[in-house]
């Protein structure tokens, strides 16, 4: 039993740090701002050839990260799901109650990952609607 309590506990803590982790990161990246954000991306999408980056490349690569985040939480909401129904089934019907603590750990590192990725997603929104102000308003020299 002292193992799957040590597995349960580890993938807790490891699963409240993930959460936590994300949490400060989106909170520096709204300190940074949408320009901060939106340079960052910039500099992220050149390459060597190019090195200034235009809007529409700016606008692909935000919304190809907000199509990469919304793929990331169905895949793991659908493991979440499975994993949360075998635990339960495991707590109901089995004579292992070890197993399904392991497995409960396992569940929440899921689960820290799937509202870590909740609250990133909103980053790439953020960019987004940056560049649609951006191309509504364009400055003037």
């Amino acid at each position: 039993m002292d193992v799957y309590l040590a597995a349960f506990l580890f993938c807790a803590v490891l699963g409240a740090l993930l959460f936590l982790y994300a949490l400060h990161f989106r909170s520096r990246a709204l300190r940074l701002g949408a320009q901060g954000l939106r340079s960052a991306l910039a500099r992220v999408l050149a390459t060597e050839e190019a090195e200034e980056v235009t809007e529409e490349d700016l606008r692909e690569g935000a919304m190809a990260l907000a199509s990469r985040f919304r793929r990331c939480i169905a895949v793991s909401s659908a493991l979440f799901l499975l994993l949360f129904a075998c635990c339960v089934l495991l707590t109901l019907f089995s004579s292992l109650p070890g197993i399904s603590l392991a497995l409960c750990g396992a569940c929440l590192l899921l689960l820290s990952l799937l509202l870590s990725l909740l609250l990133l997603r909103d980053l790439a929104s953020l960019i987004l609607a940056d560049l649609q102000e951006a191309a509504e308003n364009p400055p003037r020299d």
